[in-house]
């Protein structure tokens, strides 16, 4: 039986290792779209969170912080999970700290895999006052087929909530003073 040199077993080792460790993907980003949305106080809306070409995506994690200008009203599936008319599951995780200020949600194909680029889940908000609120990405982890982890970077976005717009009433005097 031949030797194996200590150096070498332990470069093979620290190779496995570095192996096994969950991926940073370089060709794969997160990105909430529009990146830059501005709404008006009252108005419901929604964000699209959409990923890159992925091959092989079976189930993911997504959580996202917002301000206390929105109230998030939950998730709504996106192409990825009803393409191929496959079962699949959409979970909201609840907040379980005060405020409620992010979004967490748990997704995954029941039976086959999706493939990308496409939008992975559409988050449905509502305006509750003026300001400006983050739309930031805490974390984004992908899985395969085989359950190997994906860590993809990701883009965070940003809502400008506006008040509305006052109106001036219109009386028969003001429409003959435009027009005279």
């Amino acid at each position: 039986m031949p030797r194996i040199h200590g150096s070498c077993l332990g470069l093979a080792l620290a190779c496995l290792a570095w192996i096994a460790l969950p991926s940073r993907a370089g060709a794969v980003s997160v990105t909430v779209v529009p990146n830059d949305t501005t709404v008006t106080v009252g108005d419901t809306f929604i964000l699209r969170i959409q990923v890159d070409a992925v091959a092989d995506l079976k189930g993911y994690e997504l959580i996202y912080q917002y301000g206390s200008v929105l109230s998030y009203l939950g998730p709504l599936a996106g192409d990825i999970l009803y393409a191929n008319a496959d079962p699949y599951t959409v979970q909201a995780l609840p907040d379980v700290v005060a405020p409620a200020d992010s979004a967490a949600t748990d997704c995954a194909k029941l039976i086959s895999s999706a493939q990308g680029p496409g939008v992975m889940l559409y988050l449905r908000f509502k305006a509750l006052s003026e300001g400006v609120s983050p739309i930031q990405c805490l974390q984004v982890d992908l899985r395969d087929s085989f359950n190997n982890v994906t860590l993809p970077p990701c883009v965070s976005g940003v809502v400008h909530v506006e008040g509305p717009v006052p109106v001036r009433r219109t009386n028969w005097a003001r429409v003959k003073q435009i027009y005279r």
